[in-house]
């Protein structure tokens, strides 16, 4: 269930920080290559830098991201 409250606020805060930007996050995901560790890496190390310097709402963005 704590996935599923991760993904639902992940999408949430998404549409608040990033949909203004990148109105479709199946797009953002579509080209990433490699398994969900990875893809989770990748994501980890770009949203650090990049609008989503706090860790809870960047783990949930995260997971959403991985949902789709």
């Amino acid at each position: 269930m704590a996935e599923a409250d991760a993904t639902a606020s992940g999408e949430e805060a998404y549409r608040e920080a990033c949909a203004e930007c990148h109105r479709s996050p199946e797009r953002l995901v579509r080209g990433m290559r490699g398994d969900e560790s990875e893809r989770r890496e990748r994501l980890e190390a770009f949203l650090i830098d990049h609008h989503a310097p706090d860790e809870g709402m960047r783990q949930s963005v995260i997971a959403y991201l991985l949902s789709l």
